[in-house]
């Protein structure tokens, strides 16, 4: 395992330089962008990586960064380059978006920031969203994260939108797992899809279905699981950490759960007072925060949890170097089409249907986040 991830890291390596010197066409300016791109690196991750997984023929040191060799790979490290040390006559590029196809959802999550949204009669019709992603893709997007309400409620549409779809973009689907059959998993992958992030907020049955608001979620997340992994595709959870969850045992033995799932990671998120939960006292305190900021450094860094699934917590990443979002690295693309900052620091801030990309796009940077400030390493957020 130490020779592979030395000779893969070797590898992945000499693609970025490859990338760099020929975008630059300046060693100059290659070796200054390669170096502001590793002052990124340490900044946000602060040690060597030390964990990746492979599915289908490509290593990911993280979901939220296309997978190696791939040509949305290349196009992430471009945009990173172009981010650290502009290219001339160009601008900087968010990597990422988070595209709520659908409003409707057979779930009542208590977190649920399309809340107030869900279940209405449908905003965009199939050609909105091919225009939304077409507009995107142009504009050199290398990954689209799927999401709703549920979007396997759009099954049909959904597998036309990956079926058009132009190359060099992962798709990544955020599912509850609802409807998500063994055939149905096979089409998505044969379409593109790279792999799905399904929630999954408890290991105990009783606790999900609860805060998922029906009987029957956290069989379907465990079929959707098992289809998914037949099909190929790539399996993540991802939990919403709620102080109610957050007991001494609650991550490790939620870790051990997605780990005899097969699982390849963990997606962390705080609970935040938007959807459902507006006008709730569910922010985390400090000392709940740390609990979990001490579980993903330990589980990063020690060599005990090398076979385990990676641990993704944003939060700790966000209050290091400020929000990743609000068009930075990503934003937010609503059921009615509307550009927001992210999923929970919402406020439309254009139509991505019928504006101009790259005005909305100039008028989210502007605007902010509101939830994470950070002046320090402002051009790496």
């Amino acid at each position: 395992m130490r020779i592979r991830k030395i000779v893969i890291t070797f590898f992945i390596r000499s693609t970025i330089a490859f990338l760099a010197f020929t975008r630059y066409k300046n060693p100059v300016k290659a070796f200054r962008a390669l170096h502001l791109l590793i002052q990124k690196r340490i900044a946000f991750k602060g040690s060597p990586l030390r964990q990746f997984f492979f599915a289908n023929g490509r290593y990911f040191y993280t979901p939220n960064i296309p997978g190696w060799p791939s040509k949305s790979f290349n196009k992430f490290i471009i945009n990173e380059l172009n981010n650290s040390l502009p290219f001339r006559n160009s601008h900087s590029r968010l990597t990422t978006i988070i595209f709520s196809i659908t409003n409707k959802c057979p779930l009542r999550c208590k977190h649920c920031f399309e809340w107030e949204r869900l279940d209405d009669k449908e905003f965009m019709s199939l050609s909105d969203i091919r225009t939304i992603l077409d507009k995107f893709q142009e504009y050199g997007i290398s990954q689209i994260q799927i999401g709703g309400g549920e979007p396997m409620a759009r099954y049909d549409d959904l597998l036309n939108l990956l079926e058009n779809a132009g190359s060099g973009t992962d798709f990544w689907l955020l599912t509850s797992g609802y409807n998500l059959t063994q055939e149905k998993a096979r089409q998505l992958k044969s379409a593109g899809l790279t792999g799905v992030r399904i929630s999954l907020d408890h290991w105990k049955k009783e606790l999900h279905n609860a805060f998922r608001g029906s009987e029957k979620s956290f069989d379907w997340a465990l079929e959707a699981v098992r289809n998914s992994l037949r099909a190929g595709l790539v399996v993540g959870f991802s939990a919403c950490v709620t102080r109610e969850f957050l007991t001494e045992n609650f991550l490790m033995e939620y870790l051990n759960f997605a780990k005899d799932m097969n699982a390849e990671f963990i997606y962390l998120l705080e609970p935040r007072e938007t959807g459902h939960f507006k006008n709730e006292e569910v922010t985390l305190s400090m000392d709940e925060i740390k609990q979990i900021e001490s579980f993903y450094l330990r589980v990063s860094s020690s060599a005990e949890f090398e076979k385990y699934p990676l641990v993704v917590y944003p939060g700790y990443h966000q209050r290091k170097l400020g929000c990743f979002g609000a068009g930075i690295r990503y934003l937010y693309v609503d059921s009615e089409g509307s550009v927001n900052a992210c999923p929970f620091c919402q406020g439309k801030m254009g139509n991505a249907i019928t504006d101009d990309l790259y005005e909305v796009i100039k008028k989210v940077r502007a605007k902010g986040c509101h939830m994470f400030e950070s002046d320090e390493f402002s051009f790496a957020k």
